[in-house]
């Protein structure tokens, strides 16, 4: 079975003094969710299972808290998701969202 939180802390490692410092700008959340397809697809995950982490992660965006993340950066977080699986470019304000999201994600077992 695929390691869907092995695949998530692989993908955002490059990234951890820029975005789970604290921050990140829209640029680095778009190459942090790119990198999670790119080793989903060499993993060989089927369509079902990267629909399922997509949709994990998108549920921890839409979830959190106010105080974790505001409605702007929670729209542009999603928009950006989108974008890095689906292939479909999504015009986005940058934003700088804070990280704790990322420690709800719950991936199917």
């Amino acid at each position: 079975m695929m390691d869907f939180d092995e695949i998530l802390r692989e993908a955002i490692t490059p990234f951890k003094t820029e975005a789970l410092a604290g921050s990140g700008g829209t640029a680095i959340w778009l190459a942090a969710f790119w990198r999670m397809k790119m080793r989903l697809g060499r993993e060989g995950a089927s369509p079902e299972q990267r629909a399922q982490f997509q949709e994990a992660i998108a549920r921890a965006i839409r979830e959190a808290s106010a105080s974790d993340l505001n409605d702007g950066e929670r729209e542009a977080l999603l928009a950006i998701l989108a974008s890095a699986f689906e292939g479909q470019v999504r015009k986005v304000k940058n934003v700088a969202p804070k990280t704790a999201f990322l420690n709800v994600v719950r991936f199917p077992r």
